[in-house]
């Protein structure tokens, strides 16, 4: 696993390239952490790539343009 990061006079974020999520964004200026840590004690993981969607629809589908796609929870980039 690597940690990309990537910064600016006014930001910085920290990416992984596996499992592919946003470990910190962070403004420079205040030092405020806009991302989630991780605590065991309420969610230990971090921030994951969920892509189309957070959670699932009503059948486990997406229904585009008459067309029927099965999708996972959490769409298929988790």
């Amino acid at each position: 696993m690597a940690v990309f990061k990537l910064e600016n006079d006014a930001v910085s974020a920290e990416v992984d390239d596996s499992p592919a999520q946003i470990r910190s964004f962070k403004d420079k200026n205040t030092g405020l952490e806009y991302m989630w840590q991780g605590d065991e004690t309420h969610w230990k993981w971090q921030n994951p790539t969920l892509f189309p969607m957070v959670g699932h629809t009503w059948d486990k589908k997406i229904h585009l343009k008459g067309q029927v796609y099965e999708m996972p929870n959490h769409g298929f980039a988790r």
